[in-house]
């Protein structure tokens, strides 16, 4: 029981196991990456020596959801490796809540805000600079 309202709390599933705000969230963050970090993309140049992002990609693990760079290594020996490495992290906590955090070079999480609806975290990660393209 909800003890603040007096009733129980519903979440709406969808068929996957997935909550609507789930669902929702997957679309949100798939529609960042397709108009605001895909677009900013320099073009790869094979000249440089160093990781280079070539692509960005959404990523579920449990309640976290993810926006990740995908990185190409310059080529050694005729090949380049692809991989993965996060950008920013959303937290379903509980019910429709979510919280915001960015990955610190020491590979730990830290959070910028918590007790999120997606509209704010969605506005947070387009208006703070630590989530610019």
């Amino acid at each position: 029981m909800d003890k603040s309202h007096g009733h129980r709390k519903q979440t709406l599933t969808t068929g996957r196991g997935e909550t609507a705000l789930q669902t929702r969230l997957l679309k949100e963050l798939q529609r960042l990456v397709d108009e605001r970090y895909r677009p900013a993309l320099p073009a790869f140049d094979p000249s440089l020596p160093f990781n280079q992002p070539v692509d960005c990609a959404v990523r579920r693990r449990g309640r976290h959801f993810y926006i990740m760079a995908i990185l190409e290594t310059p080529e050694r020996d005729g090949v380049r490796e692809r991989f993965e490495s996060p950008l920013l992290r959303l937290e379903n906590t509980t019910g429709n809540w979510l919280s915001l955090a960015w990955p610190r070079h020491t590979g730990k999480w830290q959070t910028l805000a918590a007790g999120l609806t997606l509209d704010q975290a969605l506005e947070l990660i387009r208006e703070h600079p630590l989530f610019e393209p």
